[in-house]
């Protein structure tokens, strides 16, 4: 009988007469991927008419800070790479963006696949392209080159970057099919939503994928916003909630008025759930004893933060002084952090600049890109440590 067995391995080491104790080291499972179940499908429908009428465009997932679309990008990263096709990414940034510099920035995570697809056309655009990645200059695997003079006046050094980004990136596509994110769009730069318009124009029938994180609800008559396609993020159900507190806490059931107190602060934000539970379990709130967490508890009003500043300062505070500094630093870098920047701004050396990246890991902090970089696992993580600088 499956209930007269043993519950948890603290049930067996009761019986044989053993004291369990648990500190302050219990940690919390990872929150799953729950209430977006409709919007991945429906991302998935694009790759599946990219990989088979060989048709791209845009679409932008719109929600308020912490709804998810992070998340949800990266669940649809892996079914892009379950189909093997390219998945690069480029952010913007609230504290300024260089112009073009998201498309920089995901240009320069696709060098491996034009070198390995399209080589031709590499070289044949790097005369111009290497206004935008002055790495080409340097780059073995193609030849020698001059840089092509910029043209005058400079709308039509403009207009003729834009085609040599579009052509470079068509080509590709073409070859193998192309996914690119742009993540907090809301702060891109104007050159960047040009180029977008312009990519988009020229590559209607190219498998060429764009998808665009924008924070709340976008001006649609914003000229950097030429999408057809449009994904809200609604607030998370309440069967959504209860199933990611129950997953994050390894359990069956959860006390009814302590699920209710959670709904209410976290108003359907999924970010908002995680980081209550962690400030639950760190304030000694919500602990666990002898396998089971304390759920049936009813939630005062001082036990409850503040604001998600409050959850994110709290959550910050708990690292590590090396591991703070280096997130400090990050945080004016940008959304993303390669190892060989951290390594020149920290002035750690790699023992150290490693164990303190582990750490803001373990945290929640950072995330490792499939390139080796780390990424702030949420926008709203690097935009509260740059503001309390």
């Amino acid at each position: 009988e499956p209930l007269a067995r043993y519950q948890s391995a603290f049930d067996v080491l009761e019986e044989l007469g053993i004291e369990v104790g648990e500190g302050g080291g219990v940690m919390l499972l990872s929150a799953p991927f729950v209430g977006r179940d409709a919007e991945l499908q429906h991302l998935t429908a694009k790759l599946a008419s990219l990989s088979g009428a060989k048709v791209g465009g845009a679409v932008l997932i719109a929600g308020p800070a912490g709804a998810g679309k992070s998340r949800l990008t990266e669940e649809f990263r892996f079914a892009v790479q379950m189909q093997n096709l390219p998945f690069v990414m480029g952010s913007s940034h609230e504290q300024g963006t260089a112009p073009y510099g998201p498309f920089a920035e995901a240009l320069r995570a696709l060098l491996p696949a034009f070198r390995e697809w399209v080589p031709d056309a590499l070289a044949k655009t790097a005369p111009i392209l290497v206004k935008l990645l002055p790495e080409l200059a340097s780059e073995p695997e193609i030849p020698a080159f001059t840089p092509a003079p910029d043209l005058d006046p400079p709308s039509k050094e403009k207009l003729r970057l834009q085609g040599t980004v579009s052509e470079l990136l068509g080509t590709l596509a073409r070859r193998k099919g192309v996914v690119m994110v742009l993540e907090d769009w809301h702060w891109a730069d104007p050159l960047s939503g040009e180029l977008l318009t312009y990519i988009l124009r020229n590559n209607r029938d190219v498998p060429l994928l764009f998808v665009l994180n924008h924070r709340g609800a976008p001006d649609e008559g914003s000229p950097w916003l030429p999408t057809t396609e449009r994904l809200d993020l609604p607030e998370l159900p309440a069967d959504a909630i209860e199933l990611m507190v129950t997953s994050m806490l390894g359990a069956e059931s959860i006390g009814e008025a302590f699920l209710q107190k959670v709904a209410e602060f976290a108003q359907g934000n999924p970010f908002f759930v995680e980081g209550l539970l962690e400030h639950l379990v760190r304030n000694g709130t919500l602990v666990k004893q002898k396998g089971r967490w304390n759920s049936d508890l009813t939630l005062a009003p001082e036990q409850m933060p503040a604001n998600l500043q409050g959850l994110v300062l709290e959550k910050l505070a708990a690292l590590s002084p090396v591991a703070i500094d280096l997130a400090r630093l990050a945080a004016v870098v940008g959304r993303e952090l390669t190892l060989d920047v951290a390594l020149r701004v920290s002035q750690l050396d790699e023992n150290g600049l490693f164990d303190a990246l582990a750490e803001l890991g373990e945290q929640g902090i950072f995330i490792r890109t499939d390139d080796g970089a780390y990424r702030f696992a949420q926008g709203q993580l690097q935009e509260i440590l740059y503001a309390n600088l």
